[in-house]
């Protein structure tokens, strides 16, 4: 009986454990992506992963964000993400020629090599707005809203 009991709740635990991950966001990521650079909704047409995101546990949400450059041209186009306070930001950006990217305000910048997705992950704890752009190629990939 307890060996019945036990297995049940390992199951119990790990049915939890697998819903609290790798939610499904009906998009694709980015072509080169690491598979834990997913995209996440995208409701209003601004960067991926600027629509709500909904966390099912008590811990800190995560937005997904990926990025495009190619051609000196953003995709998605550049907009506003906006998050909630505490919110872990996951940056993912591929760019088809080397160059910087630098979260103004929270002095957060990475390097980013021709082709292979460079990720940056930082809690945006700072309410206000500040841009989040490439320093080489001067663009600006999006504006960054904590509230």
């Amino acid at each position: 009986m307890q060996h019945r009991l036990a297995a049940g709740a390992m199951l119990a635990v790990l049915a939890v454990a697998a819903a609290g991950c790798g939610g499904s966001s009906g998009e694709a990521p980015l072509a080169g992506a690491s598979p834990s650079a997913s995209a996440s909704p995208n409701s209003s047409g601004s960067p991926s992963g600027s629509g709500g995101a909904a966390g099912a546990t008590a811990t800190a949400a995560t937005r997904t964000i990926n990025v495009r450059v190619r051609g000196g041209k953003v995709t998605p186009a550049p907009g506003q993400v906006s998050v909630a306070s505490g919110t872990r930001v996951l940056l993912t950006v591929v760019s088809d020629r080397p160059d910087e990217v630098h979260v103004h305000g929270y002095n957060v910048e990475m390097e980013i090599k021709a082709g292979v997705p460079g990720t940056l992950s930082f809690v945006a704890d700072q309410p206000g707005r500040v841009e989040v752009e490439t320093h080489k190629s001067g663009l600006t990939l999006f504006e960054l809203i904590t509230r």
